[in-house]
């Protein structure tokens, strides 16, 4: 019986975490978003953002893309710039990582995470 109480704590504990993480990326999105087009219009443009959670820390990875004039010089002192104004916004984050995507995106891998992403709005929609 104390096996199934310990299962059953584990699982609500799961379903607890797994609640917060959707609100908690789309909150990271706007918020990364917003220092983007407000701090650096122009220059850079959000492509996609990763929150990881690695023993009780938060570590964002974004993804962006920027003009291809930009010299490579010029878009890590860019980066360098979005990743500050990233830590300022949000204490709880501990370390940010900007990468700059080169080239075009694959279309069908564009299609497939825009479908997953409003499968999992609507997943979130229902609870």
């Amino acid at each position: 019986m104390g096996a199934n109480v310990d299962k059953k704590r584990i699982l609500e504990n799961l379903e607890r975490r797994n609640s917060d993480v959707i609100p908690r990326q789309r909150s990271a999105e706007a918020m990364v978003s917003d220092i983007i087009s407000s701090h650096l219009p122009k220059k850079m443009c959000l492509e996609h953002l990763m929150l990881h959670y690695l023993q009780g820390r938060v570590l964002l990875q974004v993804q962006v893309s920027m003009s291809p004039e930009i010299l490579i010089r010029d878009a890590m002192d860019i980066a360098k710039k979005a990743e500050e104004e990233i830590m300022k916004a949000d204490a709880s984050i501990c370390q940010v990582s900007v990468q700059l995507r080169l080239g075009q995106q694959i279309e069908q891998l564009q299609l497939a995470a825009s479908k997953s992403g409003a499968n999992d709005l609507l997943r979130y929609q229902k609870k």
